[in-house]
């Protein structure tokens, strides 16, 4: 896939994860992302569908920022929809951009 070469040269590295918990810090892909791009000082964003109420272990592992894709509640079948999942994610990604341009990160 080229990850080491494509992530030299970007600015972020965003990645996603269904649920972010202490079980992600254990080694499931997000962490594994966030390990290979610190190798190149590159910020690292996870974008979930939820998160635990302590992320320590994750951050401590290379995750920077640990942003929840809902922009307001909805029920998952909402959530799901293609119109409203591509809203989200679109606004979550808007979100983890201006973090990393605002110095945030």
């Amino acid at each position: 896939m080229g990850f080491d070469e494509r992530v030299r040269d970007v600015d972020l590295v965003i990645t996603g994860e269904g649920n972010m918990d202490e079980q992600s810090a254990a080694g499931k892909a997000p962490v594994g992302v966030a390990r290979r791009a610190k190798r190149y000082g590159k910020p690292v964003v996870a974008v979930v569908g939820g998160r635990a109420d302590n992320l320590d272990a994750v951050y401590e592992q290379g995750i920077d920022l640990v942003l929840p894709i809902c922009r307001k509640p909805m029920p998952l079948d909402q959530a799901l929809g293609v119109q409203e999942a591509t809203t989200n994610l679109i606004c979550a990604g808007e979100a983890a951009a201006r973090s990393c341009d605002l110095g945030r990160l």
